[in-house]
């Protein structure tokens, strides 16, 4: 799948799931990197993806995308080196007892609501690179 210009930036939403670290690895090797939601209007963008209805292709659960976030220690990451609470967006759903959290280390995924939540980073899931421009 080709990337696709919006904003100021190119996507590509991956059909095929991967675990977060080969999702991470995936975009970096196209010279881009896992999806960080900066703004309500590239939020936008996320859920233009999403009302395409993409068949993923061996994914835990289609509800969900993985995006450039990690929690370590306590601490959510971007993938670019900052925090997720001054990236521009950080909504959350609701907890409600179903996530399984690890001691250390949990990846990002954004659902169909554009809500963020944490999950082991070894389940496999859809996923969008972003290639600034």
């Amino acid at each position: 799948m080709p990337f696709t210009p919006a904003l100021s930036s190119l996507y590509r939403l991956h059909t095929r799931a991967l675990p977060w670290e080969e999702a991470a690895a995936a975009c970096r090797r196209d010279g881009a990197h896992l999806l960080v939601v900066n703004s309500e209007a590239e939020a936008l963008v996320v859920k233009e993806f999403f009302s395409r209805k993409p068949q993923l292709e061996n994914a835990f659960n289609a509800f969900w995308l993985a995006v450039g976030f990690r929690r370590f220690m306590g601490r959510n990451e971007t993938v670019l080196g900052g925090s997720l609470e001054t990236s521009g967006y950080n909504k959350w759903a609701p907890f409600d007892g179903q996530w399984v959290l690890t001691p250390i280390t949990d990846c990002g995924v954004v659902d169909r609501r554009l809500l963020y939540a944490l999950e082991d980073c070894k389940h496999a899931r859809g996923f969008i690179c972003e290639l600034e421009i």
